[in-house]
């Protein structure tokens, strides 16, 4: 004990005047060598004198680079020739002095970070964690101001080839490229491939990374429900801690240094709070960045059919596949029929599946492979054996496919189950309904006539210029001019001051805080106002999409070469497609005045909510990925029922959850709490075998000639007291 503070003062000392201790630091360096070559003798011991001289080395070797040039030498050529016998301890040691090392710029990322790597082999987790959570941060650190693409080039060739020996390490460093892709730090298409080569690795560990890092979005979604409680168990909890650490603060000497301090413990939990709010949604960069998505689909196929991994680990492979198949519209054709097998509702996690044949289904896939998909789906869900949930499932399933390939339904089909719109479940015929929507802008030529609704400009003009409704597979519908632009004004010669001004009014917006100093007239106009201009302009779209389709193509062509948009052209044009969706083209002069303020309306407070059709077009999918989701598959329109225990349950996590639930019930309302019970209290918690004759002589009424009888016996009997 006295060596070491002994040492810690030398440290303290050298740190403070380094050329005073030259010195009293080479007698402490050449005792270090003697320990360190005694150590390369016998490595598998514990030495707690080499510990404490090689930390006391690391913290004070800036202060002599020179002197120390082969110091962390030692340890790497030490730590790569006998790592895997030293000593837990002795090894984490090394380790933390060449980390103090690389911090002070004496050691090379490259040369620490590759033999990092190799002691990932070591058996020994808190040395892997600590390791691998350094390697991150120092990748990222070294890439903070500009990319090194030397180093990093360099570390990623070295992962790679750990990776290929499938060994404890290779899970490690499939991790760390994992994580430094999700901070941002390795987001190019070499990192994506090399954690591609994981999902084909044979080890489990290994290959469970790879498949997970592609389909990180499945275990998140599904978590809907329950993410507004979570945020409002957040929102408590942070308004508890700033609260407890604004009072701690109240205690005690008021000095800056303590003010300081409460500033930066609530800007930590204000930062934690809002990374809690953060939604993790799926990104599909990492699908894109693949070099050959065809290829590397077809291989997880066949591994899928081939594999004797657990059924989980099958269900990520499929997900990953029927991910790229919709992503690249990829033509793997033997999905289908794989998928088929299991699209049975006893089968486990069949809404998963389901979602997979969903994520699969894209244009150019042939109506061969999708029909008799589609027919098992019916065949199996959408029948009256099928309970109610089954069939709003199947249908759900169906419309998810159906919105990407119309024509993976026969007309014959899809007349039985638009039946299901009368169904006695709410579930069921809400599911059939969208169904219907679904088909009368795809192609209401499919639908009986009394399903199809009032024709809308939208699909008049789908017709006019792909001369049908819906383009037959493999067909491409390209347009030579921008939908909706016919609501806009031509720009000729003199006529182009709208354009010019929509551009000025968003400078003037963005420079409306210039501190010019002057007053500036704001007209005030009241709701009739408002309402009339919102008319007006409603009115002008209308009377423009009821333009002939041809000639409404021929205005949006000429008014798309003679101006450029500005961003409010563009929510026009939004607005003018959302009109064209709802707007009848027979229909009299105040129902289309009507439907065009509505869609007016709706468009002008949320542009990406004016309708709530299901568009086939664009997305195929609310997600902003493109690709379909759990809750479009299990979608319930009414909550169902829940059952005694249900109810039990959720008024327990009420009491639980509600921090004015210790108000309700039985509460001791003495003076001192401290004191006994009264006896009626005890009387509620005695067996009733004891009280049970007392309850017998209160429960009941008496007659009133029973009342008239012990009334008599009683005055009788005071009467004779009296007497005596």
């Amino acid at each position: 004990m006295q060596k070491q503070k002994n040492l810690l003062n030398l440290q303290n000392l050298v740190k403070r005047d380094p050329q005073s201790y030259i010195q009293e630091f080479e007698t402490a360096y050449d005792f270090f060598k003697s320990l360190f070559d005694a150590f390369k003798l016998a490595p598998t011991k514990y030495d707690r004198e080499l510990a404490e001289q090689v930390m006391f080395v690391s913290q004070v070797s800036h202060c002599y680079r020179d002197k120390v040039a082969d110091f962390p030498l030692m340890l790497i050529s030490l730590l790569k020739q006998s790592a895997s016998l030293m000593d837990s301890e002795m090894r984490m040691a090394f380790c933390k002095a060449l980390i103090l090392m690389r911090n002070k710029g004496l050691v090379t990322p490259l040369d620490i970070m590759q033999l990092f790597c190799r002691l990932f082999k070591c058996q020994d987790k808190l040395l892997r964690r600590t390791l691998s959570s350094y390697i991150v941060q120092d990748v990222k650190n070294v890439n903070a101001k500009h990319k090194n693409a030397k180093l990093n080039s360099s570390l990623q060739n070295h992962m790679l080839a750990v990776i290929q020996e499938d060994s404890i390490a290779s899970k490690k460093c499939a991790e760390i490229m994992v994580e430094l892709y999700r901070r941002g730090v390795w987001r190019d298409a070499k990192t994506v491939n090399f954690i591609g080569t994981c999902c084909f690795s044979k080890v489990t560990k290994i290959l469970v990374t790879g498949l997970r890092f592609f389909c990180s979005a499945s275990e998140g979604d599904g978590g809907g429900a329950s993410s507004d409680d979570d945020s409002d168990i957040d929102e408590e909890s942070y308004k508890r801690q700033s609260k407890g650490a604004a009072l701690a603060h109240r205690v005690g000497p008021k000095t800056n240094k303590r003010k300081k301090r409460l500033e930066r413990q609530l800007q930590a939990l204000k930062k934690h709070k809002k990374k809690k709010r953060r939604v993790d949604a799926f990104d599909t960069a990492a699908l894109h960045l693949l070099h050959d998505p065809q290829t590397f689909a077809e291989k997880l196929l066949k591994q899928v059919e081939t594999t004797s991994e657990p059924f989980e680990i099958r269900l990520l492979m499929l997900d990953l596949c029927s991910r790229l198949v919709g992503v690249h519209k990829l033509q793997v054709l033997g999905l289908y029929p794989l998928l088929q097998r299991f699209l049975t509702p006893r089968q486990s996690d069949v809404t998963r599946l389901l979602l997979f044949a969903a994520q699969a289904s894209h244009s150019m896939v042939p109506p061969d492979c999708l029909e008799p998909m589609v027919r098992t789906i019916a065949d199996n869900f959408v029948t009256d054996r099928a309970s109610a949930e089954a069939i709003a499932v199947g249908l759900n399933s169906i419309r998810e496919i159906c919105s990407r390939a119309p024509y993976a339904v026969t007309e014959e089909l899809l007349g039985d189950l638009v039946q299901y719109r009368s169904y006695r479940d709410k579930n069921v015929s809400s599911a059939a309904k969208s169904l219907i929507q679904l088909y009368r802008e795809a192609n209401p030529a499919m639908l009986h006539r009394r399903d199809r609704g009032r024709p809308t400009a939208a699909q008049a003009e789908a017709a006019a210029t792909s001369g049908s409704a819906l383009a037959q597979f493999g067909q491409s519908d390209v347009k030579d001019y921008l939908p909706g632009a016919e609501t806009l004004e031509l720009m000729d010669g003199g006529e182009g001051g709208n354009d010019d001004d929509d551009w000025g009014e968003e400078e003037e917006e963005e420079d409306s805080d210039d501190g010019s100093g002057e007053w500036v007239d704001i007209p005030q106009s009241d709701d009739e106002d408002v309402a009339s201009k919102t008319g007006s302009a409603a009115a002008g779209d209308a009377a423009a999409t009821a333009l002939d389709p041809t000639a409404a193509r021929l205005r949006a062509q000429a008014v798309a070469t003679s101006r450029i948009l500005s961003q409010r052209d563009f929510k026009r044009l939004e607005q003018a497609q959302a009109l064209k969706r709802i707007q009848a083209t027979t229909s009299g002069r105040k129902r289309r005045l009507a439907e065009a303020a509505a869609a007016t309306a709706a468009a002008g407070k949320d542009n990406n909510n004016d309708d709530n059709e299901i568009s086939i077009s664009a997305g195929d999918s609310g997600h902003p990925s493109g690709l379909a989701q759990l809750s479009d598959i299990t979608r319930l329109a009414k909550r169902p029922k829940m059952s005694r225990l249900e109810r039990m349950e959720s008024a327990a996590e009420g009491r639980r959850n509600d921090p004015d639930s210790k108000k309700y019930g039985f509460q001791v309302r003495r003076m001192n709490p401290h004191a006994s019970s009264t006896n009626a209290e005890k009387r509620k918690s005695k067996a009733f075998s004891m009280v049970k004759h007392k309850a017998r002589g209160k429960t009941g009424t008496r007659s009133f000639r029973d009342k008239q009888i012990a009334f008599r016996d009683a005055l009788l009997k005071r009467m004779r007291k009296s007497k005596r």
